[in-house]
C-alpha cells in the first residue's frame, strides 16, 4: 500500500490540509476521481458542504463511511450480497444458545441473568473487530495457555459465529469476506482517510485492500502531547509501515485558535440544561444561527431532557428522535401487556397496566375513569390474584351488580368490573403459556391485543409495526421463548426512531460528544462535565478483560489487534480536546453539582482543569464566583452568596419587590408570592383551606346542592375532627387506597366488613329458628347454634375471598368466633326484652328509603346512611345497634364536640323509620372484638330534651362551616398520625393554626364546639 500520513492538532487545521491536497489532485484534471473515507455519515455531509463551498464543486469526489467503503469493495469484486440478519438477531442467537444448553458449563450459572446477552455480544464484537474468525477461535480455545474462562468464551464465540453465518451474516461477516479477497479494492483514484485516529483490525485490512489499487493518505488529529496519546498507536503503526509523515501547519494558523472556554455549574441536570438553553438563545441574539451551534452530551447525559427543555424554549434541534418507549404511552402499555402475557400476573403489574396504559373504553358516562374505579374497588376487596384473577373479578362483579341493583352504588362500578374482566379474560386466554412458539406468533398475539385494547391512533399503529417487526427472527434456527420475549419487545420499542431536523439545517445539533468528531461549530456547549462521566471509570470487561486481550495477541502475533478498556480515559480525553477545538466563537462547558433526583454531590471533570490551563486562564479562573449559581444570579457582586439557597434566603428576607436577579426564576418568584400570601396575615386565607373567591363559593354551593343538602353522620364527624380532611375526602373526592399484595392476614377494614355481614346473617338465622331475643334461659342453645353457623359462614367466606396464610387465618377465625360469642353473652345478660327487627336498614337519599331530617331552628338538615340493626320492644321501645370491631372509647350521651354524631343521627333515623317517638329509643355502639376498651357506649333518646339543643348547635356550626368554605387544618396529635390526608398537610400546620385560627373570628364557633373534647389541645 502506497500511503502517507498528515497530522495536525485539530480538525480545523486538518480541513486545510485536506483542501490543499484535494485542490492539488484536481489541478489540471477536475474530473479526476477521488474517494474520501470519513468516520460517520454526519461527518461526510459536513465535509461535502465544506468542500463544495471552498473548492467550487466536488464532481467525482465520493465520500464514504466504512459501510459504504465495504459495499464499494464488494461491488468491485462482484461478491454476492448477503441476506443479512434481522434486527435483534444477535441477542436472539445468544438467548437460543442459552435455552438449548449450548452455553459452556463455565457460563451456566450466569447465562440466564439479565444483561448476559448484551455483555457477551459486546465481547464478541470486540473479538470480531480484532480480526478473530470462527476457525481461529476454535484453534485458540485449544491452546493450553488459555484459561477456562477464555476457552469457554472462544467456544461460545465460535458457536455464535456459526449461527450468525447460517442465519444470513452480519457486518463482521462482510468484513471477513472482504479481507479474504485477492487483488485491490477497485478504486480509480486516490483514497483520503480523513479524521480517524483509531482503526480496528478489520477496518485496517479494508483500507489496505483498497490501497492495493489506490494511493492512500491518512489525515490524523495528532501531536506529540498528552491530549493525543490515544491516537499514538495508529501513528506508530503508520510509521512502522514506512509511510511518509507530514505535520501540517496552515498559513495563518494563529487565527484558528479555539474559543476561550467558559465554565459554569448548576445544582442539577435540569438546571444545567436550562442554563445551556439560555446561553443558546443568548448566542442566537448575537448573530450565531442555530445551525451553527451544537450541544455535545457527555456519557450519561439525558438527551430526552435536552429535547424537552429546548422544545419548551422554542429552540429547533437536530438530534436523534426519542424512542417509542420514551415518548409513547402506547409503547409503555404494550410492554406492560407483554409481561402480563408472559405470566407475570402480579397485582402490581396488573394495576400498573390498568392505570397507565391508554385503554379504550375506560371513560365512564359520568366522567370518571373505569380502570381507576376497578383498581380502587379491587383493592378494597383485597384482590391479589392468588385465587385466579378471573375468579376473583367474577366475585367482585357479582357483588357490585347486586349493590347497584339495590341502589347502594352507581352503574359505573359494575361497568369497571366488566371492563377489567374483559381485559383479564383476554390476557388469560391468549397468554404465552408453555410449549413451542414462533417469533411471529408471539408478536402477532401481542400486536393484535394492543390493537384491540388500546385507543386508536398513529402511535398505536407505530407500536404494532415495531412489535410485528420481531417476526423476522423466525429466519433463525430455533423458536421464541416466552420468558425472554418481553426483553425483545423492550428492545424494539426502545430503538431510536430516526433523526429530528436536517443535518446542517437550521437547528442546534445535539449529539453524543463522540459524534462531534470532525465537525466544527461557531458555538459549542458541552454538557455533563463531571468526573464520573468525563473520564469516568473504564471498568473491567467481564468476559474479555485486558489481560485476556494481551494473551490473545501474544498467542496469534500480527493476526489480532485489540482495543483496551484501560484506554477509555485517553480516548475521552482526545474526544473532548478535539470537540473543544472545533468551537469557533464560543465554547461553554457545564456540569451539575448533584445527580438527577439523588442529591449526591459530583465533582467537576479534571479535563476542565487541563482545558483552562491550555487556554491560559488558570485552573478554575474561567468559573467565576457567581457561576456556581444559575444564570439569573450572575453579576451580583455586592453580596457574594455561597449558594443559590443563601441568595434566595437573602432575597426573601428583603420582603420587598422580587429582586432583579430573580425576575426570570418563575418557580422561585411564584413560590415567594405564595409564601408571602400564607404568612403575611394573621387570618385564615385560601392558602389555609378557606374558600373566599365568588367562583369557589358558587362551585361549592352547586356541589352541595347536587347532594340535596343531605349528609351522612360520618361526613359530619369528619369535618368536626378536621375540616381539611373533609375537604379532601368529601369535596375533592381524594381517597387513600392500600394496594394489597400477598395477603398475610385480613386487615381491619376487611375484618369489619366480614363481621358486619356475619352478624346480619347470624341474627336473621337465629330469628328464623325461634332463638330471639337473646336471653339467659336459652343462651346455651343459642351458643351451640351460633358456633356451628359461624364456622360454616367463615368456611364459605374463606372459599371465595382472600384471607391470607392458613396459620394467620386460623387465629383470625378464633378471634372472630370469640368476639361474636362474647357479644351474644353480653346481650343475654341485659334482659331488655328487645328483639332484632331490621338489619342494614338504609335511610335518606336511597331509593324507597325513609327520609330523615332535623330542624335546628335556623336550617333543615337531611341525613342519609345505613343502620346495622334496629331492635323493637313492647311499649313502643326501640334500640339502634352499631357494631364496632375495634377498640371502643367515648362517653355515654356525649357528642364529643361533633366527632360522635352517629348515635343521635341513628336515633332520629330509627324514629322516622318506625314511626315512633325518638324519646322511646336508645342507640348503642357495641364492641365486637376481644380488644380492650368499653363493651358499649350509649345515647339515650329519653334525654333528647336536654341534648337536642346541643345537637342542633353542633349541626349549625358544621353545616354552616361546610357551606361557608371553612376547610382549615385542625392539628390533633392523637389523630394526625393515622390520618390518610397527612401527606397533604404542611409540616407547619400547628404553627399556622395557632397563628391564624385562634385569631380569626370565622373559626371561633368551631373552636367553641371542640372546646373540652378529650384529646384536643
Amino acid at each position: 500500500m502506497r500511503a502517507k500520513i498528515v497530522t495536525a492538532g485539530n480538525y480545523r487545521t486538518l480541513e486545510e490540509a485536506l483542501l490543499r491536497d484535494l485542490k492539488a489532485l484536481k489541478n489540471g484534471n477536475p474530473l479526476r476521481p477521488v474517494s474520501i473515507l470519513t468516520g460517520s455519515n454526519l461527518q461526510g455531509k459536513y465535509l461535502r458542504a465544506l468542500l463544495a463551498e471552498r473548492t467550487g464543486g466536488i464532481f467525482n469526489v465520493d465520500l464514504f463511511a466504512f459501510p459504504d467503503l465495504l459495499s464499494a469493495v464488494e461491488r468491485s469484486s462482484r461478491i454476492p450480497a448477503l441476506k443479512g440478519l434481522p434486527p435483534f438477531a444477535a441477542q436472539a442467537i445468544v438467548e437460543s444458545l442459552s435455552a438449548s444448553g449450548n452455553v459452556p458449563e463455565y457460563f451456566s450459572p450466569i447465562s440466564g441473568t439479565r444483561g448476559f446477552s448484551e455483555a457477551v455480544i459486546a465481547a464478541f464484537s470486540d473479538l470480531s473487530e480484532a480480526g478473530c474468525t470462527r476457525e481461529l477461535a476454535v484453534r485458540l480455545a485449544a491452546r493450553r495457555e488459555a484459561g477456562p474462562g477464555l476457552k469457554s468464551l472462544l467456544s461460545l464465540f465460535a458457536a455464535y459465529r456459526r449461527s450468525v453465518d447460517e442465519g444470513g451474516g452480519d457486518i463482521h461477516t462482510r468484513f471477513e469476506r472482504a479481507a479474504a479477497l485477492k487483488g485491490g479494492g477497485g478504486f480509480r483514484g486516490p483514497l483520503l482517510v480523513y479524521g480517524l485516529y483509531d482503526l480496528n483490525a478489520r477496518q485496517w485490512d479494508l483500507i489496505e485492500r483498497a490501497g492495493n489499487s489506490a494511493d492512500v493518505t491518512f489525515y490524523v488529529p495528532w501531536r506529540d502531547e498528552k491530549w493525543f496519546r490515544f491516537a499514538a498507536p495508529l501513528v506508530n503503526r503508520c510509521r512502522a509501515r514506512g509511510f511518509d509523515m507530514e505535520e501540517f501547519a496552515a498559513e495563518g494558523s494563529e487565527n484558528l485558535r479555539p474559543a476561550e472556554p467558559e465554565v459554569f455549574s448548576a445544582p442539577d441536570p435540569e438546571a444545567e440544561t436550562f442554563e445551556i438553553a439560555r446561553r443558546v438563545l443568548e448566542s442566537a441574539g448575537k448573530g450565531i444561527r442555530f445551525g451553527e451551534m451544537a450541544v455535545a452530551l457527555s456519557p450519561g447525559c439525558d438527551a430526552a431532557l435536552v429535547r424537552e427543555i429546548f422544545g419548551e424554549s422554542g429552540i429547533p434541534v437536530q438530534m436523534a428522535e426519542g424512542s417509542l418507549l420514551e415518548s409513547s404511552a402506547h409503547a409503555r402499555g404494550a410492554l406492560q401487556l407483554c409481561r402480563l402475557l408472559s405470566g407475570d400476573l402480579s397485582r402490581s403489574r396488573l394495576v400498573e397496566f390498568m392505570v397507565s396504559a391508554p385503554l379504550a373504553g375506560v371513560a365512564a358516562p359520568g366522567g370518571g375513569d373505569l380502570s381507576a374505579a376497578w383498581v380502587r374497588e379491587s383493592a378494597l376487596e383485597g384482590m391479589t390474584g392468588e385465587r385466579g384473577w378471573q375468579a376473583e373479578n367474577a366475585l367482585l362483579a357479582g357483588k357490585l351488580s347486586m349493590e347497584a341493583a339495590a341502589g347502594r352504588c352507581g352503574g359505573d362500578l359494575p361497568a369497571a368490573a366488566a371492563l377489567a374482566g374483559g381485559i383479564i379474560d383476554k390476557i388469560t386466554e391468549r397468554g404465552f403459556a408453555g410449549g413451542a412458539h414462533s417469533w411471529s406468533s408471539l408478536a402477532g398475539t401481542l400486536s393484535s391485543l394492543v390493537a384491540s385494547l388500546f385507543e386508536e391512533g398513529a402511535q398505536r399503529d407505530e407500536v404494532c409495526r415495531a412489535i410485528e417487526g420481531l417476526a423476522g427472527l423466525d429466519s433463525l434456527p430455533g423458536g421464541a421463548s416466552p420468558p425472554i420475549f418481553p426483553s425483545f419487545v423492550e428492545r424494539a420499542l426502545a430503538s431510536t426512531r430516526g433523526f429530528t431536523g436536517r443535518p446542517g439545517g437550521e437547528g442546534v445539533a445535539v449529539l453524543p460528544i463522540e459524534g462531534i468528531r470532525g465537525l466544527r461549530f461557531r458555538a459549542l456547549f458541552i454538557a455533563g462535565m463531571t468526573e464520573d462521566s468525563m473520564p469516568g471509570t473504564a471498568g473491567r470487561d467481564p468476559f474479555l478483560p485486558d489481560e485476556a486481550r494481551d494473551l490473545l495477541e501474544k498467542l496469534q502475533p500480527g493476526a489480532l489487534m485489540f482495543s483496551r478498556r484501560s484506554g477509555r480515559t485517553a480516548e475521552l480525553e482526545l474526544v473532548f480536546r478535539l470537540a473543544c477545538s472545533g468551537a469557533g466563537d464560543r465554547l461553554v462547558c457545564g456540569y451539575s453539582r448533584t445527580g438527577a433526583g439523588s442529591g449526591r454531590e459530583k465533582a467537576r471533570s479534571s479535563f476542565l482543569d487541563l482545558l483552562e490551563r491550555e487556554a491560559g486562564v488558570g485552573n478554575g479562573a474561567a468559573e467565576k464566583a457567581g457561576s456556581r449559581l444559575p444564570s439569573a444570579f450572575e453579576g451580583l457582586s455586592e453580596s457574594d452568596p455561597v449558594s443559590e439557597d443563601e441568595y434566595s434566603l437573602r432575597s426573601a428576607a428583603a420582603r420587598g419587590a422580587i429582586p432583579r436577579g430573580l425576575a426570570g426564576e418563575l418557580f422561585f418568584s411564584r413560590g415567594l408570592r405564595l409564601e408571602e400570601a400564607r404568612w403575611s396575615e394573621f387570618r385564615l386565607t385560601p392558602y389555609d383551606g378557606v374558600l373566599e373567591s365568588p367562583g369557589a363559593a358558587s362551585r361549592l354551593a352547586a356541589m352541595l346542592g347536587e347532594s340535596g343538602g343531605s349528609y351522612s353522620a360520618t361526613s359530619l364527624e369528619r369535618w368536626a375532627r378536621c375540616p381539611f380532611a373533609f375537604f379532601l375526602r368529601n369535596i375533592l373526592r381524594v381517597e387513600s387506597i392500600e394496594e394489597p399484595e400477598r395477603i398475610l392476614s385480613i386487615d381491619p377494614l376487611q375484618r369489619g366488613t366480614l363481621v358486619h355481614s356475619l352478624l346480619q346473617r347470624l341474627y336473621s338465622n337465629l330469628g328464623e329458628n325461634g332463638l330471639l331475643p337473646v336471653g339467659p334461659a336459652r343462651l346455651g342453645r343459642i351458643e351451640d347454634h351460633a358456633s356451628r353457623f359461624i364456622r360454616n359462614f367463615l368456611d364459605e367466606y374463606a372459599s371465595c375471598a382472600p384471607v391470607g396464610i392458613p396459620a394467620f387465618w386460623e387465629m383470625d377465625r378464633d378471634s372472630i368466633m370469640r368476639a361474636v360469642m362474647g357479644l351474644l353473652s353480653s346481650e343475654a345478660g341485659e334482659e331488655e326484652g328487645l328483639v332484632p327487627a331490621l338489619y342494614e336498614e338504609p335511610f335518606g337519599r336511597v331509593f324507597e328509603a325513609s327520609p330523615v331530617s332535623f330542624d335546628t331552628g335556623s336550617m333543615n338538615i337531611s341525613f342519609h346512611g345505613r343502620i346495622d340493626r334496629i331492635d323493637r320492644g313492647d311499649g313502643g321501645r326501640f334500640r339502634v345497634i352499631d357494631y364496632k370491631t375495634g377498640k371502643l372509647d367515648g362517653r355515654d350521651d356525649d357528642m364529643a364536640g361533633g366527632t360522635a354524631l352517629q348515635l343521635p343521627v341513628y336515633i332520629l333515623a330509627a324514629s322516622a323509620i318506625l314511626g315512633l317517638p325518638l324519646e322511646k329509643g336508645t342507640a348503642l355502639y357495641r364492641k365486637v372484638s376481644i380488644t380492650g376498651g368499653k363493651a358499649r357506649v350509649s345515647f339515650d333518646g329519653a334525654k333528647w330534651g336536654e341534648l337536642g339543643g346541643k345537637f342542633a348547635g353542633i349541626l349549625d356550626v358544621i353545616v354552616r362551616g361546610i357551606g361557608g368554605g371553612l376547610f382549615f387544618m385542625y392539628p390533633d396529635p392523637s389523630r394526625c398520625e393515622y390520618c390518610d390526608a397527612r401527606g397533604a398537610c404542611p409540616s407547619s400546620k400547628r404553627l399556622l393554626f395557632e397563628r391564624k385560627a385562634l385569631r380569626d373570628p370565622r373559626a371561633a364557633d368551631y373552636l367553641a364546639m371542640r372546646e373540652g373534647v378529650e384529646g384536643d389541645e
